[in-house]
């Protein structure tokens, strides 16, 4: 029966131990003169064992080799911004002004209204963009591409997430548009609610324009509008759950103006 690879390892154990009780006070010399034996008494072993079949065909006598760790799952595509800080309310639609801030931006596990995620601001905590007596109002347009590849329906939800401070009643409110192509998916105008909206819609594989925009109101006091946030989800055909939407986005070829 052929011999298990710990045998092997048992026996090149014991001539590493006949090395290792010798005296330590030798030369470098006869320390590489020793390795070089070892080595060599090994292979005879490994070749011998071979010979009389107690080794096993294709077993190898060098350590086996680890298999790489997972890839790190990158989550979050890409999309084109235009970012806004306003000390009125803003409606509807994008503002007709410069924004703060605009270009290529990679998305996360949600979309919020920090000044620091599109690198307009480094004033964290303390920056004034945080007071809502000043900045009543914060907005991001956003455009992106979706691939579809597979026909049928699928299902978009969106999770709004309006700023809240402990346990005051007093809230933000937060107006979200999404369309997909010419088509508005989801209307939704000044909620003070955390929830989820959904709708769903049949679509046939091919690349589809998508153009959000979100944005958060103060009353001028309480918490600030920066601090609201929402979470894009979409299930295809086939998916057993919502997955995040920001993961399949791409930057828009040619983004609007």
């Amino acid at each position: 029966m052929p011999m298990p690879v710990r045998s092997v390892a048992r026996a090149a154990a014991c001539l590493l131990a006949v090395f290792l009780v010798s005296p330590f006070a030798c030369a470098q010399s006869d320390i590489e003169k020793r390795l070089d034996r070892l080595e060599q008494q090994v292979q005879q072993l490994t070749e011998t064992l071979k010979s009389h079949g107690l080794l096993e065909p294709g077993v190898s006598s060098q350590p086996a080799v680890k298999p790489p760790p997972p890839a790190t799952v990158q989550h979050g595509g890409y999309a084109d911004i235009r970012y806004y800080i306003s000390e009125s309310a803003l409606d509807a639609t994008p503002p007709d002004v410069s924004p703060l801030a605009s270009g290529r931006i990679a998305l996360g596990e949600q979309i919020d209204l920090q000044a620091k995620s599109y690198r307009a601001d480094s004033g964290g905590m303390f920056s004034a963009y945080r007071d809502p007596s000043r900045y009543r109002a914060a907005g991001l347009w956003l455009q992106a591409q979706l691939t579809i590849t597979q026909p049928g329906e699928h299902r978009f939800a969106i999770v709004t997430q309006p700023a809240r401070e402990g346990g005051s009643a007093v809230t933000t409110t937060e107006t979200v548009k999404l369309w997909l192509n010419d088509r508005k998916l989801f209307d939704i105008n000044s909620t003070s609610k955390w929830r989820t909206w959904s709708a769903s819609i049949d679509l046939v594989p091919g690349v589809y324009r998508v153009r959000l925009w979100f944005n958060s109101v103060s009353p001028g006091f309480g918490p600030t509008p920066v601090d609201s946030s929402i979470r894009l989800r979409l299930q295809r055909p086939g998916d057993a759950t919502l997955i995040p939407l920001q993961d399949l986005l791409t930057s828009p070829d040619k983004p609007d103006a």
